[in-house]
C-alpha cells in the first residue's frame, strides 16, 4: 500500500516552530478529485480547494464520489500515556501521529473501524488523517481513547493548525487607483484564497470596479480603511459585493405539513447523498403574506437520514402549512459561517445604481464591521442566522424603490445591528424587515434625517409576520416630522426600549416603547392619563362634531353611541386637516376603541402640537343620540 510522507513532514516542521506560528481552531484540509482503490499520494496532487475546518468531516465535500480529503493539524493531549486512535470510514482512511501512521484502514470497503495505539506526552503533537471515497456509502468517524478519556469523537476544542497565509489584492495586480478596472483582479484573489484566511485590501486605496464581486467561501475581509467604486447598473452585478454559500445541484422536494417542534421530514434521499453532519439549506411551505416565498427558511445541519426520513438539528418554530410551494432541501457545499468582513468604504460612479453594497446571504456567525461611505442598502442579509452588523456609518442614497436602507433582512435568525449611524436625506425606512425574520435587536442606532416635506415612510418598517424584534438606545435628529415604525399590510411583533427624537413626531407606537424622549419631555407606560366628559347629546344632523384633546399625546379614544340608526360609517380627521381615518361600524352601547397604532398618519399625536381638536363625520342620526367618550394620553 502507499505511504505518503511529504505532508507529514510538514506537519512535524510545524509542530517544531509552533510558539513561532500563527495557529487558529481545526484542521488545514485539501479536497481532491480522483478514481482511487487506495489513498493515493496527496503531496503529488494539486488540492481542487483548500483551507481550514472545524475538523475531520465530510461535508464540504463537493461531490459525492470519487474524492479524497487530506486533513493536517495539531492534537492537544492532557496527559502523558497510551492513546488509543480508531478510524471508522467507507471507503478508506489513515490516521498518523507525529509523522508515524497509528491506524491504517485503506481500501476500498465497506464501513469498518480499524485502530491502533501510540505512547505520547501531555502537550501537542501534530496529527495527519486522510480519505478517499470511491462509490456508493461515504463515512468518516475519528475518534481517541486516552488517560482519563473514554472513548469519543476527537473534539473540535483539541485541534488547532497553522493560520493559513493572509492573501493581498495587490499581488493579483489590484491598482487601487480609482480609475483601473480592479474587478478581474480582486475576484481572483478571492478565488485564491483559502477558507478560513483573510483577502487584504490596502490603505488609502480605491478599487474601481466594473462588476461586483462575489464570495462563496468562508474567508474574511479586512478592508483597512480603502473603497470600494462600483462602476456598474446591470443587475445582478451591482451588488458591490455577494456573500453566498454555494449549494449544491440537487434540490431535493417533497409536501408535507409541518407543525412547531418539528425536526424531521419525510424526504426520499439516498443515505449515499446526504449524511450526518452535512449542512442543508431548508424550506418549508409557502409564506400566506407571498405565494412566491417559502414560510420558512433556514441554514442547519443534518443529524440523520434513514433514506426516506431527514432529521435536522433545528426545530420549525411554528405551524406551518404546505400552500402551493414545495418543501425543499439542498446540500450546502461550502457554508459561509464564522467569518468577519470590515473596514470596507463604499461608493459609486454618477449614473450607476447599485443594487446593494453588501448582500449576505445563508450564511452564519457573521461579523460585519465599520463599513462606510454612500450606501443604497449597507447591508442586504437574507436567509441567515447571527450575523453582527456594528460600528458602520454613512450617507443612504435612495437609487431604486427598495433603496436607501442602512439594513435589510429577511427569514433572518438572531440578527444584530449595534451603534451604527446613518445620515438620511429621503423618506426611506433605515432598518427594513420581512417575511419571518427572528429575533432582531437594534441598539445604539443614530439616524440624521434631513428630509423635507410630508413623511409617508418610517424609520423602522417591521412586516412579513417578523418577530420578536427590539430596538433600543435609538436617537433620530430629524429636520421633519417622523413616523418612528410601520408593520406594513402583513402584521409583525417588535418593541422600543429608549427613543429620542430631537424633532416633530408625526406617529410612534407609544405602548411599545418604554421610553419616548422628545420636546425635553419623556413620555412611558407609567405616565398615561384617562379622562372621560360628560356624555354629549348629538343632534339629528351630526356632521363635523369636535371634541377638544387634552394637552398632550393621545395613546387611544374610546367611543359608545346611544342609537346607531343611520350611521354606516365614522370617520375622524384632526383640526390641522389631517387625512381621513375610518374609526369603522359602532354597535349601540358598546365602546369601541381607537387607538393610534403603528404606520397610520395621526398628525394629533405630536408632542409638538397640543391642543388639538378631532372632527367627526357621519350619516342622520336619531335626535337625542349620545355620544360617551373617553381619552387616554401622555401628559405633557
Amino acid at each position: 500500500m502507499r505511504r505518503s510522507t511529504s505532508r507529514r513532514h510538514y506537519a512535524i516542521e510545524e509542530l517544531e516552530s509552533r510558539t513561532l506560528l500563527s495557529t487558529v481552531a481545526g484542521l488545514d484540509y485539501g479536497f481532491y478529485e480522483g478514481s482511487w482503490t487506495e489513498l493515493p499520494n496527496f503531496s503529488t496532487l494539486t488540492a481542487v480547494k483548500s483551507g481550514v475546518t472545524h475538523n475531520a468531516d465530510l461535508s464540504i465535500r463537493l461531490v459525492d464520489t470519487d474524492y479524497g480529503f487530506d486533513w493536517n493539524g495539531f492534537i492537544t493531549l492532557p496527559t502523558t500515556g497510551t492513546y488509543y486512535f480508531y478510524a471508522a470510514s467507507d471507503d478508506g482512511s489513515e490516521i498518523s501521529i507525529d509523522g508515524s501512521m497509528v491506524v491504517d484502514n485503506d481500501g476500498e470497503h465497506s464501513y469498518k473501524e480499524h485502530t491502533g495505539s501510540v505512547n505520547l506526552t501531555a502537550g501537542t503533537h501534530s496529527i495527519n488523517i486522510e480519505y478517499f471515497q470511491a462509490a456508493g456509502g461515504q463515512e468518516l468517524t475519528v475518534s481517541y481513547q486516552g488517560p482519563g478519556i473514554s472513548k469519543q469523537v476527537i473534539p473540535d476544542s483539541v485541534l488547532t493548525c497553522t493560520a493559513p497565509a493572509n492573501v493581498d489584492v495587490s499581488s493579483f495586480g489590484a491598482v487601487g487607483n480609482g480609475t483601473t478596472n480592479d474587478s478581474t483582479a480582486i475576484q481572483n484573489a478571492i478565488n485564491a484564497t483559502p477558507d478560513g484566511a483573510t483577502l487584504e485590501l490596502d490603505s488609502g486605496k480605491t478599487y474601481l470596479l466594473d462588476t461586483g464581486l462575489t464570495i462563496n467561501r468562508p474567508i474574511n475581509v479586512e478592508g483597512n480603511g480603502a473603497t470600494l467604486l462600483l462602476d456598474t447598473s446591470a443587475y445582478p452585478e451591482n451588488e458591490t459585493v455577494y456573500y453566498s454559500s454555494p449549494l449544491a445541484s440537487t434540490d431535493y422536494t417533497w409536501t408535507q405539513t409541518v407543525t412547531a417542534g418539528q425536526t424531521s421530514f419525510n424526504v426520499a434521499i439516498s443515505t449515499d447523498v446526504l449524511i450526518p453532519g452535512d449542512t442543508v439549506f431548508v424550506q418549508l411551505g409557502t409564506d400566506p403574506n407571498d405565494s412566491s416565498q417559502p414560510n420558512w427558511a433556514e441554514v442547519c445541519q443534518v443529524t440523520a437520514n434513514t433514506g426516506s426520513v431527514v432529521t435536522i438539528n433545528m426545530a420549525v418554530p411554528y405551524n406551518i402549512t404546505q400552500g402551493s410551494l414545495s418543501n425543499s432541501i439542498q446540500r450546502i457545499t461550502d457554508v459561509v459561517q464564522n467569518v468577519t468582513y470590515k473596514d470596507v468604504g463604499y461608493n459609486f460612479v454618477s449614473g450607476t445604481t447599485p443594487d446593494a453594497n453588501l448582500w449576505l446571504s445563508m450564511a452564519r456567525n457573521v461579523t460585519v464591521s465599520n463599513l462606510t461611505g454612500t450606501f443604497t442598502i449597507m447591508a442586504n442579509i437574507t436567509d441567515s442566522q447571527d450575523v453582527t452588523v456594528t460600528g458602520c456609518s454613512g450617507t443612504l442614497d435612495k437609487l431604486t424603490s427598495s433603496g436607501g436602507r442602512l439594513v435589510s433582512g429577511w427569514q433572518d435568525d438572531g440578527l444584530s445591528v449595534t451603534n451604527c449611524t446613518a445620515n438620511d436625506a429621503y423618506d426611506s425606512s433605515i432598518i427594513f424587515l420581512e417575511s419571518w425574520s427572528r429575533g432582531t435587536t437594534i441598539t445604539g442606532l443614530t439616524v440624521n434625517s434631513t428630509f423635507e416635506g410630508n413623511t409617508t415612510g418610517d424609520v423602522f418598517h417591521f412586516t412579513g409576520n417578523s418577530y420578536g424584534t427590539y430596538a433600543n438606545n435609538i436617537t433620530i435628529n430629524n429636520s421633519s416630522a417622523v413616523n418612528l415604525v410601520e408593520s406594513g399590510d402583513q402584521p409583525a411583533t417588535y418593541s422600543f426600549g429608549t427613543v429620542t427624537i430631537n424633532g416633530a413626531v408625526e406617529s410612534a407606537p407609544l405602548t411599545l416603547v418604554s421610553d419616548l424622549i422628545t420636546g425635553g419631555k419623556s413620555y412611558n407606560q407609567a405616565d398615561t392619563t384617562t379622562v372621560s366628559p360628560a356624555p354629549v347629546t348629538i343632534g339629528s344632523n351630526w356632521n363635523d362634531y369636535q371634541i377638544p384633546l387634552c394637552s398632550g399625546v393621545v395613546e387611544s379614544m374610546t367611543f359608545t353611541l346611544s342609537s346607531t340608526t343611520g350611521v354606516s360609517s365614522i370617520f375622524v380627521t384632526a383640526s390641522n386637516g389631517g387625512g381621513l381615518n375610518l374609526i369603522g361600524q359602532l354597535t349601540a352601547g358598546v365602546p369601541k376603541t381607537f387607538a393610534q397604532f403603528f404606520g397610520n398618519d395621526y398628525p394629533f399625536n405630536s408632542p409638538s402640537a397640543p391642543n388639538k381638536t378631532i372632527s367627526f363625520y357621519t350619516g342622520t342620526v336619531p335626535a337625542g343620540t349620545t355620544l360617551t367618550w373617553s381619552v387616554t394620553y401622555y401628559d405633557s
